[in-house]
């Protein structure tokens, strides 16, 4: 353990494990961030898609309120037809 050599050796030795550690660091941390980043541009398709399918529910939800409205009318005019015919055939209902 006295010998220059083996000091230098074992230096060499030390240098090449940091370097190699830096090296596989350095590939690990770009191969992270570059998944990473796959994974937000999908999350970002995500996101557009749920915007797509809430502007639909919510012409959807439009459209029916509009169908809605229009039964309501319908429903009103038969009413309304219902009572004359019922007071036509069968006279002023008794009052309660």
């Amino acid at each position: 353990m006295t010998e220059p050599q083996v000091w230098t050796l074992i230096g060499v030795f030390a240098a090449t494990l940091v370097g190699v550690v830096t090296i596989v660091m350095t590939s690990f941390t770009q191969t992270l961030k570059a998944s990473i980043g796959g994974v937000e541009k999908q999350i970002e398709a995500v996101e557009k898609r749920i915007g797509a399918v809430e502007s639909r529910i919510d012409s959807l939800e439009r459209q029916m309120d509009a169908r809605f409205s229009a039964v309501d009318q319908k429903l009103a005019g038969l009413e309304r037809d219902v009572s004359f015919l019922y007071r036509r055939h069968f006279g002023e209902p008794p009052a309660s």
